[in-house]
């Protein structure tokens, strides 16, 4: 049961639910998204059993990460469902650098990166025909010290570490909504293409020797960065074209 219901301060006149402890917020929203409408924002303060990509976990704990999910109905052709999750990574990207954050990049299909770690994930899913629900989880204030001891420090970070400084997490929270609200309003397909081109500019596997592997085969070769689609674009050594919706996409060992 949620702990405190905010009318009206969601997205575009959605609900803000915030919850003491939830399993995932993502699975919450979509249990319930008959009650759910366009712009509502579900908060755990505690989530347990964050659902990632490919099964894996994001743990969120009380004043170091955020976990928090968006609904969203998409406007226009379902063919740019995806983009939702492109413009959500673009816009942490852009907040994390602007206070402060190093290197910060993005890795296909929604990650964010600072320094060459994840420090965001986001996990985009359908609710029935007509709904979209935005994960994100958000490493805020975590330290050395918890990333270790969840055996995270050579793949993970978090905004703290790579700025150099502690963050309050009420307001990073605030001033993501309000761009993710100014961002997300401005998915068409109209815009598609400069969200592909900035993707692109921040995009830490383009140029480089990669491998993806999907559930039907592994191909390494040099990533091209985001087609026009959305798709991960890599070119094998043959010069053949490979285009991805889904996979694992990784540097290949001695690049």
């Amino acid at each position: 049961m949620a702990i405190e219901r905010q009318p009206g301060r969601g997205l575009w006149g959605g609900d803000l639910l915030i919850f003491d402890e939830l399993a995932s917020t993502n699975r919450w929203a979509l249990d319930n998204i008959a009650n759910c409408r366009r712009g509502d924002v579900i908060r755990a303060l505690k989530q347990t059993a964050g659902a990632g990509r490919f099964g894996r976990s994001w743990i969120c704990e009380p004043d170091s990460s955020l976990a928090f999910s968006i609904v969203i109905e998409p406007d226009g052709s379902s063919d740019i469902g995806f983009f939702y999750g492109v413009a959500a990574a673009l816009t942490v990207r852009s907040f994390a650098a602007g206070s402060g954050a190093r290197n910060v990049s993005v890795k296909w299909p929604n990650d964010v990166l600072a320094d060459g770690r994840k420090f965001c994930g986001i996990l985009l899913e359908q609710a029935g025909s007509a709904k979209l629900v935005l994960g994100i989880g958000l490493n805020v204030n975590m330290t050395p010290d918890s990333l270790r001891a969840a055996a995270l420090e050579h793949s993970a970070t978090s905004m703290a570490i790579s700025a150099g400084r502690n963050f309050n997490l009420q307001s990073v929270f605030g001033s993501l909504l309000r761009e993710m609200e100014i961002r997300l309003s401005h998915v068409s397909a109209e815009e598609c293409p400069k969200l592909v081109s900035e993707w692109n500019r921040h995009d830490i596997l383009a140029g480089r020797i990669i491998k993806v592997t999907s559930e039907e085969t592994t191909v390494k070769g040099l990533c091209r960065g985001m087609s026009s689609t959305g798709q991960l674009s890599l070119l094998d050594e043959d010069g053949t074209e490979h285009l991805f919706w889904a996979g694992d996409a990784t540097l290949a060992p001695g690049t």
